[in-house]
This record gives structure tokens, sequence and C-alpha cells, in this order.
């Protein structure tokens, strides 16, 4: 049984190549055809001359027979130069490209039977001076070199050609023993041709399986390489930006942290040199100091784990008004030291459902970069809107403001840099990038209006379809 199916799947192509496979062999057969074109036509040029210029006796059976063939040269010359001329029109609609259509299909079957019906007319008008079934024979034999025919089709065309000539020649034969000869010879010949067909489609289809397999193995290698280039150009990029980030966020360690060591270490050699009040700025200078390092170590931390993919989102419901009193009573300190006064205009028992955590890194780091950039005496103001899609928390200031060119590359990670603040601040320039992710993980997004000398104002879009976790 498998090897009746094998033998069967080396001649029927599978549901998923039949279309491809017989549009591949329409397209071969429709180009082997467009090249045999001028020399049909000169070969039945050439026959039709020779006949033409022989000469028979008028009314003799050489003369009918000469007349015969003269005529069914010239049908055979006219048809191929029509077809040439048909298949050369519609090639050039096409923008000289293959359209694997009915048309073209036409062209290789019409012209299969045509020329069995030529070979039959051929070698019937032969009997006349011959017994010979040559014309039949050449065509059988060249026919399935020339077009690639499906075996079954061409078994009906074959049995149907074989009747119509046997049927035909018993007109023009009265020898028993030549019909059985022609009709063996004929027989053979048509079996010559099916198994020729037979194999050559056999070929065909187990090339074009191959074809497709090396053509497979082809686009798999190069998705494999494309990926591989891709993975090595994102680590690449990856590694740049990390070592960009580690050398800015050293830098930013050491200023507090030396702050704090040295004031320590007058602290303790000088302690009783410094007066009350002088102890208490300078302890108030290092817990500045220490925030400082905390909310940068807790920064990193926090964007570590969106580049490891670590961040779980927790959604639940709460009061946006209370998360922002929080988050400024933070600030408090550091806003006073630069006279900026912070506003609070989300209303209250504004609820909302997010990951709590994750909002609060968002905003700690918006009011953080305002300050930075807000001269002496500023404001920064956060209010809250609402549309059908999005709650919209916006933390607007009277900064410095940006340029168009600063914009478009404030949370590109290549090109994204820290600035100095209004007082000199310094910064990692991780506060935005670190944003823009933790905001996607909630499938939000952040976008900045901003003017020179202005101000700035940074709008957070939190989706209003977003169910607490169970």
């Amino acid at each position: 049984m498998n090897k009746i199916n094998k033998i069967i799947n080396s001649f029927v192509p599978e549901s998923d190549e039949k279309s491809e496979f017989l549009g591949d062999v329409c397209y071969k057969n429709f180009i082997r055809l467009r090249k045999i074109v001028p020399i049909a036509v000169l070969l039945a040029l050439s026959h039709l001359i020779t006949f033409y210029f022989q000469s028979f006796p008028e009314g003799s059976d050489e003369y009918y027979w000469q007349q015969s063939l003269i005529k069914a040269h010239a049908i055979l010359m006219v048809y191929f130069i029509i077809i040439g001329l048909t298949s050369y029109v519609i090639h050039k609609k096409n923008n000289n490209e293959y359209n694997p259509n009915v048309k073209y299909r036409l062209f290789t079957h019409l012209t299969y039977v045509f020329l069995f019906g030529i070979a039959i007319s051929l070698t019937i008008i032969d009997q006349a001076i011959t017994t010979s079934i040559s014309p039949l024979i050449i065509v059988s034999t060249l026919m399935p070199l020339l077009f690639n025919i499906n075996p079954l089709i061409n078994s009906l065309y074959l049995m149907t050609a074989y009747f119509i000539f046997m049927y035909l020649i018993g007109f023009y034969q009265d020898s028993d023993t030549i019909l059985l000869s022609t009709a063996v010879n004929a027989f053979s010949a048509f079996i010559i041709n099916f198994t020729l067909s037979a194999l050559l489609w056999s070929h065909n289809l187990n090339s074009f399986r191959q074809s497709r397999i090396i053509e497979k193995q082809q686009n798999e290698l190069s998705e494999k390489n494309r990926k591989l280039e891709f993975s090595e150009s994102e680590l690449i990029k990856s590694n740049q930006t990390k070592d960009k980030f580690f050398s800015i966020i050293a830098h930013d360690l050491r200023n507090p942290i030396g702050g704090i060591k040295s004031y320590l270490n007058l602290l303790s050699h000088e302690f009783d040199s410094f007066s009350k009040k002088e102890v208490e700025e300078g302890l108030e200078l290092m817990s500045s100091n220490a925030d400082q390092v905390y909310y940068l170590l807790e920064n990193l931390l926090e964007w570590s784990k969106t580049q490891r993919e670590l961040i779980v989102t927790e959604y639940t419901k709460f009061d946006l008004n209370s998360l922002i009193n929080n988050i400024n009573s933070l600030f408090r300190i550091r806003a006073s030291s630069k006279n900026i006064k912070l506003y609070n205009h989300v209303p209250k028992e504004t609820s909302i459902i997010a990951d709590l955590n994750l909002l609060n890194t968002i905003i700690r780091n918006l009011v953080s970069n305002a300050i930075k950039f807000t001269p002496d005496g500023g404001s920064i103001e956060i209010t809250y809107s609402k549309d059908d899609n999005y709650h919209k928390i916006s933390v607007i200031d009277s900064g410095v403001g940006m340029s168009e060119e600063i914009l478009k590359s404030l949370f590109d990670e290549q090109h994204n840099s820290s600035s100095l603040g209004t007082n000199n601040e310094k910064g990692s320039g991780l506060g935005l990038l670190l944003v823009k992710e933790l905001l996607l993980k909630m499938n939000g997004d952040i976008s900045v209006e901003s003017v020179i000398n202005k101000g700035s104002k940074f709008i957070v879009e939190i989706p209003v379809n977003l169910t607490i976790n169970n």
C-alpha cells in the first residue's frame, strides 16, 4: 500500500503545491511554445515550398496527395503564426511578466491537440501513396519532449486521437494486414508518448519539490541570518546604552556620596566647632544627597527590571489625589530650596485603576525633572482629565522649556543625554527613559509640549479599560 501511495505521490502534486506546480509547468510550456513557433513556421514553409515545386500529373493520386500536403502545411504555418502573434500581444499586455491564467494554459493544450490533428491528417493523406505512419510516430515522440501535460489529461488526448485515427484510416486502407500493422504501430507510438510524458511529469514534479525544499531552506537561513544580524545590532546598541548609563550613574553617585563622606569626616573631626544651626543645615544637605542617591538607585533598579522583562503589572484601584500629595510632600524640601511652588490640581477622590508603584515612579520622575529645570521662584502644577480612552495626568512647569531637536530625542536611548538643571543640578538621563518604558508596561503613553523659556507639559496617558488583577 505504501508503494502504491509513493507511486501516486510521484505523479500527483499535494494540495499545498498544486497551484504553484501547475503554474510552473504552464510557464515552462508557454516559454517552449514561444521558442518553437519560428522553428515550426520555417519547417512548415520549407515543406510547403518543397511539395509545391514537385510536378505530378493532374488528376493522379500523387497530385491529390501533393495538394493535400500543401494545404495541411499551409494550415500548420498559419496556425503557428497566429499563435506566435497572439502570445506576443498577451505577453506584452502583461508587461512581459508571466501570469498563469487560462489564456496561457489554453495555448499549450490547443497546440498539443492541433499538432496531433495535423499528424493524423498527414498520416491519412500519406496512405494515398504509402502505408507509412511516420508523421504520427514523429509527433507522438516529440510532443512529450516539447510540452509537459498531466498524464491523466494526456491519456484522454491519446485515446481520443487513437480512436479517431483508427476510424478515419479505415476509409483509406482496405488491407486488414496493413490496418493491423498500423493499429499496432500507432498504439506503440502512443504508449511511448504516454510513458515519456508520465516520466517527464514525475521528474518535473520531483524537481519542483526539491526546488521548494531548497528555497524554503534558503529562506529559513536568510531569516536566521537576518535575526542574527538584528540581535547583534541590538546587543551592540544595548551594550552602548548600558555603558553610557553606568558611566553617568557612577559619576552621579560619586558627587552626593562624596559630599556626605566629606561632611561626615569634617563633622567627626571638628564637631565642637559647629553650631546647632550649622549641624542642622549639614544634616539637611546630607538628607538631600541621600535622597538623590536613593532615587537614582531606585530608578536604576526599575530600569534594569524593564530590560530583563521582570516587571509584572499589578492593577489596583487607588485615589490619585492622595498619590500626588504624597509625591509633593516627598519633594517639598528640594522644591523649597529653589522657592518652587508645587500645586496638586487633581480633584479629591479621583479613583483610577493602574499599577500604583509604576505610576508613583512615573510621576515622581516627572516632578523631579520639572524641579530640576524650573528656575527659582517658579511653579509646578499637576492636573487631571479624562476622555473615553485615557486618564490624562499632566505635569506642567514654568521652566526653561525645550527645543524641537531635544524633544525628538527625549525618549531615545541612543541620543538621550542629561543636561544641567537651572542650579547646575546633575542627573543620569535615565528618568524619562524609565517613564516611557513603565508606561508601555501599562499600555500607556506619554507626550510632551514645550516652549523655550516658558516651560514644559508632560502628559501621561493611562488606559481607562485596565482591570483589577485577580
